[in-house]
This record gives C-alpha cells, structure tokens and sequence, in this order.
C-alpha cells in the first residue's frame, strides 16, 4: 500500500510543478529532469501540445465571437467579411465553423449559404455541445448564449426562415446548458404546447426531416404511448432510415423500431459510423448499447464491441482525453468508471 502511495505522491508532485505557462523548450527540459522514461516524456509532452493546440482554437473561436458581437458595423465592409472568412476557414472544429459562418453569411445577405448552413447545423444533434462546446469559463458561455442570440436576431430581422421558431429552438439547444438555451427560447418566444407540437408533426417538412426535435419536445409534454405512436409511423420507411442524419437518430436509447427490416438499417448505419465517425457519433452509440438488441446487433461488425461495456466505455473517454477535447468530461466519466489511473490527472493541469 505504501508502494502505491509513494507512486501517486510522486506523480502529483510533478503535476504540481508542471510548468503549464512555459514554452515547449521549458516543458521539454522540465520533463527530461524529472521523468527518466522516454516513452512517458514522450506520452506527457504529446498530451500537452494536443491540449495546446485544442485551447487555442478554442481562443481564437471565443476571439472571434467577441470581434463579431462588437463589430457590426465594420462586417458590413466585404474586406472585414473576407478577413473573418479566412480565419473561420482555420477552426476544424465542425459545429463552430458552420455557427460563425452562418453569422457570416446572413448578415452579408447570402441567404443561399445561410439556409444551407443552418440545414447541416439541424442535423447535429443533442451531444454537440457536450463534445464539441468551449470548456471551462462560465463567461465563454454566455458568450454563447449573446452570441447565438445575435444570430437569430439577424434571422428574424432579414425573415430567412420559414419556421423561425422552431429554428430558434434548434439553434439554442447548442448553446450548452439548459438554463442557457432556456434562455435564448425565452427571449425569442420558441417555447412549445403539446398541441402545437402536434400541429407541427403535421407539417411533412419537420415530421420527414427533423422527427429527432418532435421526439426530444414531445418526450417532456406527451404520454411515452403517444409519442411512440408519433415514432412508429414516421420510423417505419426505409428511405428515411437511411438518409437521415445519422446523428440525428441519438433518440434510439428511448425508443427502438419494431420492423426487422428498418432495424437491420439502423444496425448497419450505427455500425459504420462507429467505424468511420467521429466522436460524437461513437459517444451517441455508447448511450445506446444498454440496449441488448442494438449491442447485440453493432457487435456482429466491430470485435471490440463485444467486450463488456464497461471497457467499450473506458477506452472511448480514454481516446477523448487524449483528443484534448472535452477532458473534462471524459476525465469525470473516467472516473465514474473507477478509473483512478494517475496518467488520467496530467490532463487536468494542461
């Protein structure tokens, strides 16, 4: 026990005089004083500059959302708009690309690459946020909120959607927490009644191309029995299984199609975006395998899957962690997990 104690001690020791504000030559010589083992300096300064390089795009996102919220004017210039253009073009973070364009865009009148936009922005789904958002500082999220609200200011100035308030109810869902996307519903009037939600689920634009927002409204102000109902019928044609968004189908942890047919898609298109996608796809599958039919079914595909949960679940956060995005996140679900590895806390100082 004593042996384990003077590993972490040790460990945390480094962590504590990490120096986090130097530069990478400091870093570099700090690691070769203290850690004999080239493959963990190796492991740590890896780690480092990943984290390095995610909190600078993160800056320089929460940079330009400042510039834009104070220059309006001045994006009425096309030089201002081409430059902001091109630094937008440096983030690969998707959401963030797509959220800062779309300003782009619809306050430069381009209404063709707004609606486009905000067409892929639909189809994201819930967990963009939770992946994908700014971490950390309380004021980066209401930076958000102001951020999103200007948005949809501009969309309700210049009219350019057709359903603006379920737009609006969209949109805001990125936002992060709830009492801020509660927020921006609020300030624009996008709250819903079940009967509305039953007029919209009318509407063959919204039943056919976002059943996913039906299903995340409803679910809080129907019976589950109605809901279902509402699923079945818009679930039960293939070519709709198949050419939705695969992140669009999050809502299948709470309701599975009965038809064998449309659950053999459903197994093959999870299957491959386990396979070929990103984080967010991977992380909506995990909260969906404590359905036997759908781990049961994505295993026949992948031999990883067919280990216990639990370790499916561990390597995922682990391969986060290492991604630089969202360590908090994945720091605290690791450690749910029982999942105390002293490696995991050097994420927690860079």
């Amino acid at each position: 026990m004593a042996k384990c104690h003077d590993g972490i001690n040790k460990d945390l020791l480094l962590i504590i005089e990490f120096p986090t504000s130097g530069s990478r030559t400091e870093v570099e010589k700090y690691l070769n004083n203290k850690i004999k083992s080239r493959y963990k300096r190796l492991q740590v300064l890896s780690g480092y500059l990943q984290k390095k390089r995610v909190e600078e795009e993160q800056r320089l996102i929460i940079h330009l959302v400042d510039q834009i919220l104070k220059e309006t004017e001045e994006l009425k210039n096309i030089n201002v708009q081409q430059k902001y253009f091109k630094k937008i073009g440096k983030i690969r973070n998707t959401f963030w690309n797509k959220i800062l364009s779309l300003y782009l865009a619809a306050f430069s009148n381009n209404k063709f690459w707004a609606e486009k936009i905000v067409d892929e922005l639909l189809l994201m789904g819930p967990y963009v946020s939770l992946i994908d958002g700014i971490e950390k500082k309380e004021i980066n999220a209401q930076k958000v909120v102001n951020f999103i609200t200007k948005i949809m200011m501009v969309f309700e100035e210049k009219k350019y959607h057709s359903n603006y308030k379920y737009l609006v109810s969209r949109i805001a869902r990125y936002s992060g927490k709830k009492m801020l996307y509660k927020e921006i519903e609020n300030r624009f009037g996008a709250t819903w009644s079940l009967n509305e939600l039953r007029e919209l689920y009318l509407n063959p634009w919204i039943r056919y191309r976002h059943f996913d927002f039906l299903f995340e409204k409803m679910m809080n102000r129907s019976s589950e029995a109605e809901v279902k109902v509402y699923m079945r019928k818009i679930m039960k044609d293939p070519i709709l299984v198949k050419s939705c968004g695969i992140k669009q189908l999050w809502f299948l942890k709470d309701f599975y199609p009965r038809s064998k047919e449309i659950r053999n898609i459903i197994i093959k298109r999870l299957s491959q975006s386990w396979r070929e996608g990103d984080a967010i796809e991977k992380y909506q599958l995990l909260t969906m395998m404590n359905r036997p039919l759908i781990k049961n079914g994505v295993k026949k595909y992948h031999k990883e899957l067919r280990r216990p949960y639990f370790k499916i679940q561990r390597d995922f956060y682990i391969e986060l962690l290492s991604s630089g995005k969202a360590t908090d996140f994945a720091f605290y679900n690791l450690y749910n997990l029982g999942d105390y590895s002293n490696k995991h806390l050097w994420w927690m100082i860079f």
